[in-house]
């Protein structure tokens, strides 16, 4: 007689000791479906070694608890300084003032219909389609900044989410949102327009520096969606690089050539972060970001 066993989410009847046997699939809700064949024992267990692990993975994913809070859109415009309360300032042309949308909203592959960047160099494109930040940060930058009305959006971001961070979620994860899926293709570098919306020099070095970045998404099939829905993690391929290490080794650890060698061959990384590593790998030389969190001319 026969011996029926189960592991994870894989049952298997087995006839006798090294003999053909007869087994069955169950994904993790319902029967998906039923196949039957005949091998040996070990090519069946090395079968069931990867289902089990698999489902263990996946099981993982459903951990991820985190909803759309808010959705904002803007496209480029100039703004007066004193529109912005700024006196001293000067009139400058931005797509980081973005307007509350409640309603659903259509994810293109680009961008959210109705957004839009002024600087198409160094903002936009596929991989920085949606810019994301955690509503988590924002009594933070209450608190040490000293803005107590700051709403979502305040940070320029596309999705303010709740319920991940930056140590949370890792590059190439994908998450379904309403209709659409979309994948996390690189940490946030924060530049100087975000100082300058809010007149405080140093705000976009002082986000690079806590690590409360927020990511970018790339999207992988367009859709609607809108605020308040689930965003549901259905795949992890790139475990190892949250988007805090990734972050960690773009900014802090600029000498470590073995970590800035495996993150640059994250094949999910965006094309232009693995280009910088990749170069700083090459020759040693350090990023300047001067004119990215200054607004001033990199030093020559």
């Amino acid at each position: 007689m026969g011996t029926t066993s189960s592991l994870g989410k894989v049952q298997f009847i087995q006839i006798s000791h090294l003999k053909p046997v007869r087994f069955r699939f169950i994904s993790r809700k319902t029967w998906c479906s039923t196949h039957r064949c005949t091998m040996s024992f070990a090519v069946l267990f090395g079968m069931i070694q990867q289902y089990y692990f698999r489902w263990r993975h996946m099981s993982d994913h459903t951990k991820v608890e985190a909803r759309l809070v808010s959705v904002q859109v803007g496209k480029p415009r100039t703004v007066s300084r004193v529109e912005l309360g700024h006196p001293t300032d000067q009139s400058w042309t931005t797509g980081f003032l973005k307007d509350t949308v409640s309603e659903s909203i259509l994810l293109e592959r680009t961008n959210l219909v109705g957004d839009g960047q002024a600087d198409l160099v160094n903002h936009g494109g596929p991989d920085k389609a949606v810019n994301v930040y955690p509503i988590e940060h924002y009594p933070y930058w209450k608190r040490t900044v000293g803005f107590p009305h700051l709403q979502p959006g305040a940070f320029g971001e596309n999705f303010t989410t709740e319920g991940i961070l930056e140590s949370d979620v890792c590059i190439g994860d994908v998450f379904e949102i309403g209709e659409a899926l979309v994948q996390i293709s690189q940490p946030r570098q924060p530049c100087w327009k975000l100082a300058r919306r809010w007149n405080t020099k140093d705000l976009a070095l002082r986000v690079q520096e806590t690590g409360r970045t927020g990511w970018y998404f790339r999207v992988l099939r367009e859709g609607r969606l809108q605020a308040g829905n689930s965003l549901i993690l259905v795949e992890r391929p790139s475990p190892r690089w949250t988007v805090s290490a990734a972050n960690q080794v773009m900014h802090h650890d600029l000498t470590d050539q073995q970590a800035t060698r495996d993150l640059a061959d994250c094949t999910y990384l965006a094309s232009r972060w693995r280009a910088k590593l990749e170069r700083r790998v090459k020759t040693g030389a350090i990023e300047d970001w001067t004119a990215r969190l200054e607004g001033r001319p990199k030093a020559t």
